[in-house]
């Protein structure tokens, strides 16, 4: 198997996508004492708050983990496959995707749940809107080679 060189376009997906599936694991979101959510049963003594996207986000962590996953694959498929029919598609769905998922994300950073601060919430919306970008850049037509 031959690996090609994968444009910039599947690069910026790939590291972003790379970015968004690290950051759901960091802290999104941080409060103070006063900003407690009680989530075990039966309630402790409030703490210091740090929630990660896993923690805070109902259903959205799964869309942003599909949304992270399908960014490095575009970047896989771009390095593996002879043709650009498969990744030119992938790209497609990806873009899609993350393009539903950014506003999401920005909507999560700017209202985040409770009274708590967004502390790695804008790393989660930056990588998501990298990972759609990437993907947008990746279906750009290359045009004619000049020489």
């Amino acid at each position: 198997m031959r690996l090609k060189l994968p444009r910039f376009g599947e690069i910026v997906a790939g590291a972003a996508g790379a970015l968004l599936l690290l950051s759901l694991f960091l802290p999104w979101y941080s409060g103070g004492v006063d900003a407690c959510i009680q989530i075990v049963d039966p309630p402790r003594p409030c703490a210091p708050t740090q929630l990660s996207a896993w923690d805070s986000l109902a259903v959205l962590d799964i869309l942003f983990a599909i949304v992270a996953l399908a960014g490095i694959a575009l970047l896989a498929l771009e390095a593996t496959q002879r043709t650009s029919a498969v990744p030119v598609a992938w790209a497609t769905l990806t873009a899609l995707t993350a393009s539903i998922a950014a506003p999401i994300a920005l909507y999560r950073t700017l209202d985040p749940p409770g009274a708590l601060d967004p502390r790695f919430a804008f790393l989660g919306l930056i990588a998501c809107a990298g990972v759609a970008a990437g993907a947008w850049l990746s279906m750009r037509d290359e045009g004619i080679d000049r020489r």
